[in-house]
């Protein structure tokens, strides 16, 4: 009998392949929901890291120096807090954190 012919006619790999496209199947449907679950973590986590950037305050404070033979002035600077955008996400809402002047 030819390789051929006996490839043809031999019927036991049928039932392998249609359970390793079971298992397939199966992981394809596990891996989708893991990835959804993954989505849902990094972007929890990016959104808090947001939320902590926008509470930074950079204001600062010190005072002048006066010694015996010179002076440092001091500085101030108070941190304003901007309004986030109240719609869409970051980029594709309102510019409301942005003055322009167009003069």
């Amino acid at each position: 009998m030819s390789l051929l012919k006996r490839l043809w006619l031999d019927t036991g790999a049928a039932v392998y392949s249609a359970e390793i496209a079971l298992v397939a199947a199966v992981m394809v449907m596990g891996l989708v929901g893991g990835w959804k679950n993954v989505r849902r973590a990094v972007h929890r986590e990016l959104s808090d890291m947001a939320g902590a950037f926008t509470q930074l305050d950079q204001s600062f404070l010190y005072q002048g120096v006066d010694g015996h033979s010179g002076g440092v002035a001091g500085s101030l600077f108070s941190d304003q807090s901007s309004p986030l955008p109240t719609s869409g996400f970051a980029g594709h809402g309102p510019d409301v954190c942005l003055e322009i002047d167009g003069g």
